[in-house]
């Protein structure tokens, strides 16, 4: 999912400003700073992207992931990678089985990177769901991780998170005023804007354009991440759509009755994480547990038109004209 970052150019007409985008991350990445044109600092974010793109792409056989998903026994990780995880498999524990990273070899089936139009056959479906089980995932002593049983990761859902908080530690152990980091509509935002502004960030509108939105936040070191239905998908055969937001318990496209769940949160490895989870978890459901978590609200889009939000956004959130 797309999120459009409404940001005018007048704005920011006297201040210094630098921008860098590459395609990573199966996606294009855009680090912009504000108050500063440190091209040095600039191209440091985006070489700390491209290095976590390296070590978490599981199809990379060269990756830590890759290393881990072999089962050759336990692998020493990065702590920061190593709480990552963690949350992950904390995030696990509350979706009843659908929320699950070692979905692999299920999302191997669909198959959604190559553009293979085709549902899984389902005695091959079955026979993957037999590998996923976040119980083969084990974090030891001393940041020691083994993934075991053939169990294999796939951390798709919570690593451009995870590497969107990598990216603005960076940016704010180097000072700068303010910086939007946007991996592929994962943004994060550090400080804030010329002015001591906040930024604005909008909501792309479900199978619209990325400049069409349904409503706007602002934000200060904060992120915004969403998981919806038609950044992966595609119509059937059968005229039915099938997208990425697969249900470990079964193998198939959640069926929940939305169209996107977008979270804000401080941390962004939790926002990926659990706006997936919340898309698996349904409106209802996962409005309740964002409501219990602190400092950390949701913004549910359905399939029938409407926009649920968390009490903590009823008056912040501003809907399109």
């Amino acid at each position: 999912m797309i999120l459009t970052i409404l940001l005018t150019a007048c704005t920011f007409r006297a201040s210094k400003t630098a921008t860098s985008t590459d395609f990573l991350l199966d996606t294009f990445v855009t680090v912009t700073l504000y108050g500063s044109d440190d091209q040095k600092v600039l191209d440091g974010a985006m070489e700390l992207c491209r290095y976590y793109d390296g070590i978490l792409d599981r199809h990379d056989p060269d990756s830590l992931i890759s290393q881990l998903n072999s089962g050759q026994g336990p692998v020493e990780v990065d702590p920061k990678i190593y709480d990552m995880l963690n949350t992950a498999l904390q995030l696990g524990a509350l979706s009843h089985g659908r929320y699950d990273i070692t979905i692999a070899p299920v999302m191997d089936l669909w198959d959604f990177r190559s553009g293979d139009k085709k549902v899984p056959d389902q005695e091959q479906l079955a026979q993957a769901l037999k590998l996923v089980n976040q119980e083969n995932v084990l974090l030891l002593e001393n940041n020691m991780v083994e993934v075991k049983n053939g169990a294999q990761l796939d951390l798709g859902s919570i690593a451009k998170g995870f590497i969107a908080d990598r990216i603005a530690e960076y940016l704010r152990e180097q000072k700068v005023p303010g910086a939007i980091i946007n991996l592929g509509g994962n943004v994060a935002t550090v400080g804030t804007k010329p002015g001591n502004k906040p930024f604005v960030i909008g909501v792309q509108k479900p199978f619209g354009s990325p400049q069409e939105i349904v409503g706007s936040l602002e934000v200060s070191d904060l992120s915004l991440v969403s998981a919806g239905v038609y950044e992966r998908s595609f119509v059937g055969e059968d005229g039915v759509l099938y997208h990425h937001i697969i249900d470990a318990t079964n193998g198939m496209p959640a069926r929940t009755g939305l169209l996107s769940v977008s979270i804000l949160s401080a941390s962004s490895t939790l926002a990926d994480g659990l706006s997936t989870l919340c898309f698996l978890l349904g409106p209802e459901e996962g409005m309740e547990l964002v409501e219990n978590m602190e400092d950390t609200e949701a913004i549910f889009l359905t399939a029938d038109g409407k926009t649920l939000l968390t009490s903590g956004l009823v008056d912040r959130y501003q809907p399109a004209d």
